[in-house]
């Protein structure tokens, strides 16, 4: 009995449409209405972080020839990612290494992570959240 209650309080803070992805990760409604963070732990020189810039430019247009990015913009120093109609299809892994090659972009080819917005670009929807290397499901 006493479980069920931990489980139930623990679980408070969920909001009844939160997937079981988002709280599989820990998201929760609240998390994704958060700012976005930054935070950026790179050792790599000037030369190597403009080359992993570069490498991820390119796999972003190949994304997009694929149909899974439509594009991104940068609104107060947060990016906004929007996704195209292959997005829904793809495999997570191919969405994360995705997600990961956007992150190295917007943080200008250094490592770390950065909190972003994923949109859907035909509905303009807000459908999940990439923060701390992991997509969370909205």
């Amino acid at each position: 009995m006493f479980k069920r209650m931990r489980d139930w309080f623990r679980n408070l803070g969920n909001a009844p449409g939160d997937t079981t992805a988002a709280t599989a990760f820990g998201a929760t409604r609240l998390t994704l209405k958060e700012p976005a963070k930054k935070l950026v732990k790179s050792d790599r020189t000037a030369e190597d972080a403009v080359r992993y810039k570069e490498e991820a430019r390119i796999k972003l247009d190949e994304a997009k020839v694929l149909g899974l990015l439509d594009s991104w913009k940068i609104e107060n120093d947060v990016p906004i990612l929007f996704v195209g109609p292959a997005w829904n299809n793809a495999e997570p892994k191919a969405k994360k290494t995705f997600l990961q090659h956007a992150n190295t972009l917007f943080l200008d080819g250094q490592e770390g992570f950065i909190a972003f917005d994923i949109y859907d670009a035909r509905t303009q929807r807000k459908i999940a959240r990439w923060g701390n290397f992991e997509p969370y499901v909205d």
